[in-house]
Order: C-alpha cells, then structure tokens, then sequence
C-alpha cells in the first residue's frame, strides 16, 4: 500500500525537521505517513532503532494520524524514489548550504527530486520560525503548471498570501504568464488573494532571494529523469534557505 507521505528517516537534524514538516501536513489534511529508513553501507547501526523511536513518539503525539513505517536496503534517493507512487508526496531533509553557494552538500535531496515520480518537498535545517506567504515560481513554457495549482492548494488551506513570481527581461510577456498563472490559481482557488511580481534577475536568484521571508517555494520540474529536473530547480535545491516543493 502506498502511503499520502511518504518520509525519509535517518536520524539527522534535518530528517527530524522534514518528518515535523510531514507530521504537520498529514495532521492538517487527515494523511497516512510512511516513515522509511535507508539501511545502506555507511549507515549508522542504530538506524532502526531510530526508525521505530521517531514512529513511536509521533505516535503519540499525533493520535489521529496513520504512521506506518518501513525498513529499505540500498542507496537513499533511489530507495524513497521507488517506494513513492504519483500521488504521494515525498519529504526529505537537507543541510541548508547557504545563499548561491552550495555546490556539495544537499546533492542528495537534488537525486531525489529528479527521479521521484511524484511531488517532492524539501526541507532545510534551519530556523523558519515566523515566515508567511506561499511563493511560487512561474515559468513561461507551462512547466510551472503543477507549481501554481500546488501552490495555490496550500495557500488556501494554511490561509496564507500566494505570490507568484516570473523571472524574465521580456516585460509585456511577463505580464501575460503571470496573468495566465492567476487565472489558473482561479480554477482551484477563485477567492484566494493572489500577488504577481516580475523580476529581471536570473531565475534562481530571484527565486531564492524573494523566498528568504516565505513558508515554502513551490517550483515546477520539466520532467522525470535525473538529466531533466531543470537548471532552476537544482540551483534553488543546493542553495535552499526556505521549504521548497519540487510540484509534478
């Protein structure tokens, strides 16, 4: 059976942080989690054990949500990528690397976000308390179409302002994406108040930078392939400094 979220569990600060993230969201819409642990060569001997500690606590402090959890022999990205159906949402940990400077450090969260068959979130180690606003990244090819719906899904239901942003030099086009991204922010949320902003910094750094104050990124994946997740999403990935959700 496939789970709604699905969380990569290893013990490590930002594995704590990413199962808090999916704990929050799966009390918040009455999901199932599936908590995985990757046993894989250079794992820490007590992995399971950590599996079951952390399974059993969120257990107890949250009664009415289906926690299961599971045990996977191999190399993590490949592993969480293969136990995820579409559908589900995938969340995982990274170590925050810093703004456009992380070339090494998070490369695990970019593998898993490229072959996931599903929406992936990814969630940095680091102290997010008191961010608002849901930010979401346009592109003027449609790719960001699963990104503005996704987007648009969470602002309504955390109450909070959606901004959407479109990176480009070509201004009167940028002005018709936008349009075209609120429009259908309509479809699924017709009274959600919607921001639109155009900025002529390269598409990272401007997602990055205007994502410094919000709760969560949402960003749009070409397709599904580790050679295809898209030049922006994997520069916003290792220089992550808030919440991202790769969206397909």
């Amino acid at each position: 059976m496939s789970a709604s979220i699905i969380v990569g569990i290893d013990g490590s600060g930002p594995s704590r942080a990413a199962f808090a993230w999916a704990l929050a969201r799966a009390t918040s819409i009455g999901a199932a989690i599936l908590a995985v642990h990757c046993i894989e060569e250079s794992s820490d001997s007590r992995g399971p054990e950590v599996l079951e500690e952390t399974v059993s606590a969120a257990r107890t402090a949250a009664r009415g949500v289906q926690i299961r959890s599971e045990l996977v022999h191999g190399a993590a990205p490949w592993e969480l990528a293969a136990v995820a159906r579409p559908g589900d949402l995938l969340v995982v940990g990274t170590h925050k690397t810093g703004f456009l400077n992380g070339r090494v450090l998070g490369t695990r969260s970019v593998i898993v976000a490229s072959v996931a068959p599903c929406s992936v979130v990814v969630v940095p180690d680091a102290t997010l308390a008191g961010r608002t606003g849901i930010l979401v990244g346009v592109a003027a090819d449609g790719a960001s179409d699963a990104a503005v719906l996704a987007g648009a899904r969470e602002a309504a239901r955390l109450g909070e302002d959606l901004t959407l942003l479109h990176c480009t030099d070509a201004t009167e086009t940028g002005r018709t994406v936008l349009s075209d991204a609120v429009a259908l922010v309509a479809t699924v949320a017709p009274d959600l108040e919607v921001r639109s902003r155009l900025s002529r910094r390269r598409p990272a750094e401007g997602l990055l930078d205007a994502s410094r104050s919000a709760s969560l990124l949402v960003i749009g994946s070409s397709r599904r392939g580790m050679d295809h997740l898209g030049s922006v999403a994997y520069e916003v990935l290792l220089n992550i400094n808030t919440t991202v959700m790769v969206a397909r």
